[in-house]
């Protein structure tokens, strides 16, 4: 089973023929398409969704072909020509398809298309023109992702990474008449444009110091040992680009507000684009951060894992007091995707002291289960809130099991999973997560500390899930709105049941068949030996039999029962305004940080360094510009004043040109002969 990985031994098939072309196709489809719509999706049905939703399933058609070989066991394949050159340095464009990229790339363009084919029916009342932009926009988003996965080096990846921070951008300010909607776009735009910086930092320090960007020539470059000072900063570089797209502390703040969009776009921002590419940054980089070695190997793996825990903790908390069903989501996945990077971190400990990869394959274990119960759970959301027309605080809600019966068993069934409880998929990964953490606390006691938080996070986890479920669901209507509620369209219903099926079961694939890590694990691993993958059972039966498992089991069935004694029975009268004072207000106004930081930051801070450049754009470059122009326009002006048609003013300009002539003529003579 090594060979399902040798992206890091160097081992990789050239694509040629028709497989070449399959795999260009795979990111050209929606780029295809996302050009298409934009020019003729006016006059095409709901603005061009066929395009869109054709181009995707095509893509998923074709990543399905080579996901199917890599389960039967495929060697990765790539192609690379070169772009251009600089010097001696040549630039490349190239894909790679190894078990990470291919698994990933199926998954994005599956969630995709049940979002999209879900979008026709959500936004049936928008305007063909609006949604001419919104669809091509959609396709633009998802090539972004599926480009980021594929592309083998970090340059194309980086050109993909920002099409997606365009196309968020987009989205988000879909809505763009409405001052909240603009202002999120914004926002989200410059705080990721703020990793991307560190990001773009980290790709160069990479470039100059090894003089390529290909993962494959990265991974195994001879140098790596000599220049670990470089690569340390560059792998730090790298993680900011991650914090900022997978929005974790410090550069969550963007995240939260990115629902003022339609909620179909914060679902393929939350499951299958956008945020999960920091997942993926890191877990490609993976290499990298390994080089460093023991110490500062260790330094970097354990920054990674304490943003990751804290933000799991930190932003888990804001979701207690939410009060709009999809920023409970939101804070949902700031907290979810601190497990994937807590993961990644104690993992990467792990591995330096024990070669165990267990880490690397629960962050994307966790990844992928995720994606399928947020994605579930937002496009829920979206069903309750198109059929609570439109209304989205959760005061306004109740009753809606009776009116709204598929969508509240499918939003159950991604509750349960998010929370935890087995047999569901959410169960397997948190496990796995939490059992990561624990192993690396062995080593170092500040893992185990961030194993209780995130213990701390499920408990959390599952009490505001059912929270929103209770408040949303549970007990007598409490507006008309939530009266006159009805069940969506079966256009919108049919992805949830497909999501809820998936939300279910994909955990199962850790510990039945191959197992998952025998597919989706770090190479140099030395949990890669037949047995430990053919001992599905055994990994099963390992699970069932930790008290860890059954601890973390406690505390999600001690949420969930907390929340259903408090809000079975409806709204508690404290809860029904916006918290202002005390604990509730401290959460709900998100620790004050906004406030306290990044306003100041931004209205003195920002704004003042943007007036300095601004004058010194005006009086000093722009003043130098000017002033040269002025000063010739002057003598322009002055020396027309010769040119009056009097021929005794043309006599005079000759007869003081030839004096100054001859005045030069015989200074030059005079140094000659000197």
């Amino acid at each position: 089973m090594a060979d399902l990985m040798p992206v890091m031994d160097g081992m990789v098939q050239t694509l040629a023929g028709s497989d070449l072309w399959m795999a260009l196709a795979i990111p050209a489809l929606p780029i295809l398409a996302a050009l298409v719509t934009f020019f003729v999706g006016k006059r095409m049905w709901r603005g061009g969704a066929a395009l869109p939703i054709a181009a995707i399933a095509g893509s998923l058609g074709l990543s399905l072909v080579f996901f199917l070989r890599m389960l039967n066991g495929g060697e990765p394949v790539g192609w690379s020509i070169a772009w251009f050159k600089v010097g001696d340095l040549t630039f490349t464009v190239g894909v790679l398809f190894d078990n990470l990229s291919v698994w990933l790339m199926t998954l994005v363009s599956l969630l995709s298309l049940l979002i999209v084919v879900f979008s026709t029916a959500y936004l049936a009342d928008e305007t063909d023109e609006h949604l001419r932009r919104y669809y091509a926009v959609k396709a633009l988003f998802v090539a972004g992702m599926l480009g980021s996965v594929v592309m083998d080096n970090y340059l194309l990846m980086f050109i993909f990474w920002e099409i997606m921070g365009l196309c968020s951008y987009l989205l988000i300010g879909y809505w763009y008449t409405k001052a909240s909607a603009a202002t999120a776009a914004k926002k989200a735009f410059l705080t990721t444009r703020l990793g991307d910086i560190f990001l773009f930092l980290g790709i160069i320090l990479l470039f100059t110091t090894f003089k390529t960007l290909s993962y494959r020539e990265l991974f195994h470059h001879p140098d790596l040992a000599a220049h670990k000072d470089i690569l340390f900063w560059a792998g730090l570089c790298i993680f900011g680009g991650a914090v900022g797209k997978s929005a974790q502390f410090p550069l969550d703040l963007w995240l939260p507000d990115a629902m003022e969009g339609p909620t179909t776009v914060s679902a393929l921002i939350h499951a299958a684009t956008m945020v999960k590419a920091g997942v993926y940054l890191v877990a490609r980089t993976f290499p990298l951060y390994v080089a460093l070695g023991l110490g500062i190997g260790d330094s970097v793996f354990l920054l990674i894992g304490l943003v990751g825990g804290f933000t799991a903790l930190y932003t888990a908390t804001m979701a207690l007091v939410a009060l709009d069903i999809k920023r409970v989501l939101a804070y949902s996945t700031l907290s979810q995707l601190g497990y994937m990077f807590l993961a990644l971190g104690a993992g990467g400990y792990l591995f330096l002291h024990t070669g165990s990869g267990a880490g690397f394959t629960a962050a994307m274990l966790h990844l992928m289960n995720h994606a399928f119960f947020k994605a579930l759970l937002f496009l829920g959301s979206a069903s309750v809130i198109l059929g609570m027309h439109h209304h989205q605080d959760l005061r306004e809600m109740g009753g809606l099991r009776s009116k709204m019966k598929v969508t509240y068993l499918t939003m159950l069934i991604g509750s349960l999973s998010i929370a935890g409880i087995i047999p569901l998929s959410g169960f397997w990964s948190k496990d796995e997560v939490l059992s990561t953490a624990f192993h690396a606390g062995s080593l170092n006691g500040v893992f185990f500390v961030l194993w209780g938080m995130g213990l701390l996070t499920a408990a959390m986890t599952a009490f505001y899930m059912f929270r929103m479920m209770f408040l949303a669901f549970h007990g007598k209507p409490r507006t008309e709105s939530a009266e006159n509620a009805h069940e969506s369209p079966a256009t919108m219903t049919v992805p949830l049941a497909l999501l809820a099926v998936a939300a279910a079961v994909s955990g199962l694939w850790l510990v039945f068949g191959p197992g998952f890590s025998g597919i989706i694990h770090y190479p140099y691993s030395a949990d890669l030996g037949e047995a430990e993958f053919e001992a599905s059972g055994h990994l099963l039966m390992e699970i069932l039999t930790a008290p860890l498992t059954y601890l973390s089991l406690a505390v999600a069935l001690g949420g969930i029962l907390v929340a259903r004694s408090k809000y079975k029975a409806g709204l508690p009268a404290s809860e029904a305004e916006v918290p202002t004072r005390g604990v509730r207000g401290l959460l709900y106004n998100r620790y004050y940080v906004t406030q306290a930081v990044y306003e100041p930051l931004g209205n003195v801070v920002a704004m003042g360094v943007a007036k300095v450049a601004n004058w010194f754009d005006r009086k000093g470059i722009d003043g130098a510009v000017n002033g040269v122009a002025n000063v010739a326009d002057r003598a322009g002006a002055r020396t027309r004043r010769w040119q009056d048609g009097k021929l005794t003013t043309y006599m005079a300009s000759v007869a003081v040109g030839v004096a100054v002539a001859l005045f030069l003529l015989h200074e030059v003579v005079l140094r000659f002969r000197w």
